[in-house]
């Protein structure tokens, strides 16, 4: 029950902020407002100030506007006050004001997280990471003399591995002669290691710029692609010591599938969180890298959904895995709550501006055109658009909808319920 409230309120003030971006704006540009609600269908809750109803509506997915003369079906009186009575300047300003708001929020937000702090995980070494699998051994090379063993594993995925006989015995090298799994109970150094790297060090720089979370550490450990040695300054027993580290370079995917060449160590993170705070003027531009980069991976992300590129069965998030997740954050603290209210901020501001007829964005695109064509698309054209925007947006949800259900295993609970029967 909890979680639902946290929900509804979640939900509740970022429709309440779009809604109120249109309404605000549309006042300001003295175009009447005709219903402010809060939610769709049955109006469960109303009240009249001037010429607006305010309402609370039965189905709490969203929310609208509803401003005097907006359709050309709506019977107009070619008023001052009317929507379309306004100039094309004046409309767009009115629909972008919606994710407008949503974005000033989610900016806003991840600021006030970013200058009061959250519980953060800190960059402090946990262990260090095997440098392969265990697979079978296709060939030994023994040099005795420099004290060397190469292994060339037949996983291709593998690398060829140096062991010295003062390698840290981490995994049995099971696939290989009797004789010579006495001196082969070991795996390469990773390059942390090889530096002289521990368990418990704190790292505070690389390469001279400090590091508060264990993500920046990584992103900035990423970013040494060039096979060229990185300085790390680390705290161990009370004193700051200096290290040399050649990070090993390795290709990965990221999340869109693309390739790419990053630097690793070869370390974990130890269970270790601190409540991490920022400046003002830092937690400003932290708060604007984080809007940017969210809306642009979102919209790349999508594109590579439509072009098959990646899942949109993995990627995509409709209202019940909301629900789940806002129960999970919650229980993290206040915030982490705010900050998750953030993303859902400028993923709302990111939706709406797609260039769905439904949608804000689609009544912008309608706007563009209008202004190149010289004047409006037909009653008729801007009918048949609307149409099938929502029959692509239902499609949308209802695939969203059913993906959210396999994720929380709904069906499983149902499949167990009538077996108890």
């Amino acid at each position: 029950m909890l979680t639902l409230f946290i929900f509804a309120v979640v939900l509740g003030v970022l429709v309440t902020v779009h809604e109120f971006g249109h309404f605000l704006i549309a006042k300001w540009r003295k175009v009447r407002v005709e219903t402010f609600s809060i939610g769709f269908g049955k109006k469960i809750v109303r009240i009249r100030r001037g010429e607006t109803e305010y309402c609370v509506s039965l189905i709490p997915l969203g929310g609208y506007v509803k401003l005097a003369g907006e359709h050309p079906e709506d019977e107009r009186k070619g008023e001052q006050w009317e929507f379309l009575s306004k100039s094309a300047a004046e409309r767009a300003a009115i629909v972008c004001a919606g994710p407008v708001f949503n974005y000033a929020l989610g900016f806003a937000l991840f600021w006030l997280v970013f200058f009061a702090g959250m519980p953060t995980l800190v960059p402090q070494v946990g262990g260090f990471l095997a440098t392969a699998e265990k697979s079978a051994v296709r060939a030994l090379i023994a040099d005795p003399a420099a004290g060397e063993w190469a292994l060339f594993f037949e996983d291709p995925r593998a690398e060829t591995l140096i062991f010295k006989e003062n390698a840290p015995a981490l995994i049995e090298a099971a696939a290989l002669p009797e004789d010579s799994k006495a001196r082969l109970r070991a795996l390469s150094l990773t390059p942390a290691q090889a530096a002289g790297m521990e368990t418990g060090d704190r790292v505070r720089a690389v390469d001279g710029s400090v590091v508060r979370s264990w993500d920046d550490f990584t992103a900035a450990i990423k970013k040494k692609n060039t096979g060229r040695a990185v300085r790390l300054q680390v705290d161990r027993g009370g004193a700051r010591i200096e290290l040399s580290v050649l990070p090993r370079v390795e290709t990965e995917k990221n999340v869109f599938g693309d390739s790419l060449t990053v630097g690793r160590i070869g370390v974990t993170a130890a269970d270790a969180f601190e409540t991490v705070r920022y400046g003002f003027g830092e937690s400003l531009r932290r708060a604007a890298t984080q809007v940017y980069r969210l809306t642009t991976q979102t919209y790349r992300a999508f594109f590579k959904m439509i072009t098959g590129g990646i899942s949109a069965r993995e990627q995509l998030l409709g209202p019940v895995g909301i629900y789940k997740f806002t129960g999970v954050i919650a229980q993290h603290g206040l915030m982490a709550l705010l900050h998750w209210m953030g993303l859902l901020s400028v993923s709302l501001a990111i939706i709406n501006l797609f260039p769905l007829p439904v949608l804000d964005g689609g009544h912008l695109l309608f706007l563009i055109i209008e202004q190149l064509r010289g004047r409006p698309l037909s009653v008729k054209a801007q009918e048949w658009a609307m149409k099938t925007g929502f029959a692509v947006l239902l499609m949308v949800g209802v695939f969203v909808f059913y993906n959210d259900l396999l994720r929380v295993r709904f069906f499983e609970g149902i499949a167990q319920f009538f077996q108890g029967r």
